[in-house]
């Protein structure tokens, strides 16, 4: 409509009421145009922007630029007021179109802010003098440091400087996540006001989780309970879930990798929440011993979900939100099917996890944009989670009082069985010792006969005993002389192995003999010359008090290194000591039960033995075999 100038009209009433109607249809105009203009008011601090304040323009092939945009003969726009707008294709780029004018000549600075951290990429575009746009950029694809306020949620300036202007802004939004179109035009004081309160509220909340945690940490290092464990890691991934989701897990743990914020907060910590809690429950319900049938209802059903997490991750690219909560509500529903049952330590378990229980139920509303969030719908599972911990700490006071009283009671049951045991152990005593006396009486009477005949044996036995005596000192005698007969026999003539292996029937006599012959006179240690020493228990070595060195008594002898039986080596030394005998050594080998080349080689051994004895003693004749065993000068 083309204007006239304000001179080439009579202001008269006919005047008056056209401008009046002219005024009424563009306002009539303009609202039929879905368009709503925010009014900033001096008196208001916090203005809600979403929804039917702004045009949308669905960019699905995200061609088109801030000048196009702009254009005023750009008709792509909706004019439909959406209440509960946001991104419906992930694949699009979306553009929003919002008006604002000031109404006061105030000083007052405002600032932009959504209530969607979770966006991927926002642009907003502020109108210059010279009619071209700035950017300001920010999302989860940046740096922390980049934000242009280095807060959790994204923050823009909105320059709105001049009175009664209608100034229009343009936004962007190209994100892959879920991003509501939930803007807050706020007061820069305001906004600090606002901001701190938050992070009062938050590191308040964070603070008691923190000692929820270490207090269950350290419970559990004195009492070895699982079930405080499983606790803490229930209450360190509920901050990590709630951390991602407000934003401070982005600004505190990972600032520099925003991509991490995803797959932390949407799939590793929930799942690690979900596992705690099934194993915090379970442990805390008693489930296994108490109630296996439940208890393996719920080890299914966390089956089944997680088959179907895996499942959709390589298939259809993320699981639906609402499938997460059928794990807490079945353990939910097992609770109060024990409490019913009679585990009354349930009652506060179930109280406290109603809270939690409703916190997840507005989560998942809010991730199926059913509910759009509020104070309390962002914050709810943190509100739950601290009414659950409060509650939580009651329940487990309760379960100990229940425990301890269930041991009380039986405890009284142990007592009450003793004590019947005690009555029936004494009735059975008395009668035993009834009996006993009886049978006691019997005894006596048996025992006097037994004495009586042991008395005659005991005089019996002693005779005999003198007679055994009288045998064996002749027997000793008998054998000595025969041992003495045989050895003196065989250092005159040759005698067969048979009657050598009298004198040395096995190794540990060959051990022993030879032990006697080397150290007849003293010991003296090879290393370090010390004389003091300890024997073994066979007495067939001996140990260096000083230096540990142990010698047995085949070390330095002819019979050092042999690998075959010492009485046969010894019977094999008693016949080439002098010469070599007349036997062919197949034969020898034969009779001894060893190789022919074994007995060669001894003997060669014995020879040169021979050999060194003589050059020692300057060609003494041997006076036995026995020299050979161990060769020393004779005096």
């Amino acid at each position: 409509m083309k204007k006239t100038k304000a001179e080439n009209y009579n202001f008269d009433n006919k005047s008056i009421v056209k401008y009046l109607i002219l005024f009424l249809l563009f306002s009539f105009l303009h609202q039929a145009k879905g368009e709503k203009i925010l009014i900033l008011d001096p008196n208001i601090d916090d203005f809600v922007l979403k929804g039917d304040y702004f045009d949308v323009f669905e960019d699905p092939e995200k061609k088109y630029s801030i000048e196009q945009i702009s254009n005023p003969k750009f008709e792509g726009f909706s004019k439909k007021a959406i209440l509960y707008a946001h991104n419906k294709n992930s694949q699009s780029a979306y553009w929003l179109k919002f008006s604002v004018k000031k109404s006061s000549a105030d000083q007052k600075r405002f600032l932009l802010e959504t209530y969607s951290p979770h966006t991927n990429l926002i642009e907003v575009f502020l109108p210059g003098t010279d009619g071209h746009y700035t950017m300001q950029n920010g999302g989860e694809n940046f740096k922390f440091s980049q934000r242009i306020y280095k807060t959790k949620n994204i923050v823009f300036d909105l320059p709105v400087n001049k009175t009664d202007k209608i100034v229009t802004f343009y936004i962007r939004i190209d994100s892959k996540n879920y991003s509501s179109f939930d803007f807050r035009v706020k007061t820069i004081n305001y906004f600090l006001f606002y901001i701190t309160n938050e992070y009062y509220f938050l590191g308040l909340y964070y603070g008691i989780l923190l000692i929820m945690a270490v207090y269950n940490l350290l419970v559990y290092f004195t009492v070895k309970d699982r079930v405080y464990l499983y606790y803490v890691f229930y209450v360190l991934s509920s901050a990590i879930i709630t951390m991602t989701d407000d934003g401070l897990g982005f600004q505190y743990l990972w600032p520099d990798f925003p991509l991490l914020s995803r797959p932390i907060g949407y799939t590793i910590a929930p799942i690690i929440l979900m596992l705690a809690f099934i194993l915090y429950s379970t442990s805390f319900l008693n489930l296994k011993t108490r109630f296996y049938s439940l208890w393996q209802l719920i080890v299914f059903i966390t089956f089944l979900y997680l088959l179907y997490f895996i499942i959709s991750i390589f298939s259809l690219g993320e699981a639906l939100p609402i499938v997460y909560t059928l794990p807490f509500l079945a353990t939910y529903i097992v609770a109060c099917i024990s409490y019913v049952k009679g585990y009354k330590a349930s009652r506060f378990f179930i109280l406290g996890y109603s809270s939690i229980l409703i916190s997840i139920v507005i989560i998942q509303l809010r991730a199926e944009h059913i509910i759009e969030g509020g104070f309390f719908a962002v914050y709810s599972f943190n509100i739950g989670l601290v009414f659950e911990v409060v509650i939580f700490s009651f329940a487990l006071s309760d379960r100990i009082k229940i425990i301890k009283k269930e041991g009380e009671q039986a405890q009284q049951v142990i007592i009450e069985t003793l004590r019947v045991n005690k009555d029936l152990q004494e009735k059975v005593n008395r009668e035993l010792e009834e009996k006993v006396a009886e049978r006691t009486q019997e005894l006596s009477s048996k025992n006097k006969e037994l004495e009586d005949v042991n008395n005659k044996l005991l005089e019996l036995n002693n005779t005999i005993n003198k007679i055994n005596a009288g045998l064996d000192y002749d027997n000793w005698y008998l054998k000595k002389d025969i041992k003495n007969d045989l050895q003196a026999r065989i250092l005159e003539e040759e005698v067969p192995f048979e009657e050598f292996s009298k004198i040395f029937p096995e190794e540990h006599s060959c051990l022993k003999y030879l032990a006697e012959q080397k150290w007849k006179n003293f010991f003296s240690c090879r290393k370090c010359g010390n004389l003091k020493f300890t024997d073994s228990i066979d007495r067939t070595k001996r140990k260096c008090t000083v230096c540990g060195f142990v010698e047995s008594a085949t070390a330095y002898t002819l019979f050092h290194g042999v690998r075959f039986p010492l009485n046969k080596a010894f019977y094999l030394t008693y016949l080439f000591y002098k010469k070599d005998t007349g036997r062919n050594l197949s034969d020898l080998a034969d009779l001894l039960g060893i190789r022919r080349n074994t007995c060669g080689k001894f003997r060669t051994k014995v020879i040169e033995s021979r050999e060194q004895f003589h050059k020692i003693n300057k060609h003494l004749p041997l006076e036995s075999w026995e020299d050979l065993v161990i060769i020393r000068k004779r005096k």
